[in-house]
């Protein structure tokens, strides 16, 4: 480990943290901005404004490990990529589990 790069997915998360965290948070405000700004009546505006540049500068942060050579590229994908991905997936099911909550149609 000469080269100051981290190796495992645990040590480039725990050095790297803070270049991932925006990406990770990424799905929630995509999937609940998305909504509200539709009920709002706006959709468009939220993407093209709010969640296309905030797309484009959480990949930016999130590649920054890999570009300036501190960590490898497999943890880079998996904390970039696969990570957001998952989160993705939490965030649509928590979304659809809250309209179902706010509808009344909720099986409590």
């Amino acid at each position: 480990m000469e080269s100051g790069q981290s190796t495992s997915i645990r040590g480039t998360a725990q050095a790297h943290w803070r270049s991932f965290m925006p990406a990770w948070f990424f799905p929630f405000v995509f999937f609940y901005g998305g909504g509200v700004s539709d009920s709002l009546g706006y959709p468009t505006l939220f993407f093209l404004l709010i969640a296309l540049p905030l797309f484009f500068w959480t990949f930016f942060r999130a590649t920054r490990p890999y570009a300036q050579d501190r960590a490898r590229y497999w943890p880079c994908v998996f904390l970039g990529l696969v990570v957001p991905f998952f989160l993705g997936i939490v965030a649509v099911g928590s979304r659809l589990a809250l309209l179902g909550l706010l509808s009344g149609s909720g099986k409590a």
